[in-house]
């Protein structure tokens, strides 16, 4: 079974290219909330 065996192959590599691309989003994420919380409290000081 070809087929079978193909998809235990690429399963995990799209596994592997979620985590990787979830991982940039959240970084991203936190690090523009980031620099929106230092010149929200930059703008209250």
């Amino acid at each position: 079974m070809p087929a079978i065996r193909l998809t235990a192959t690429i399963l995990p590599v799209l596994n592997g290219i979620a985590i990787y691309v979830r991982h940039k989003i959240v970084m991203q994420g936190m690090l523009s909330l980031q620099l929106y919380i230092q010149e929200y409290s930059l703008f209250f000081l």
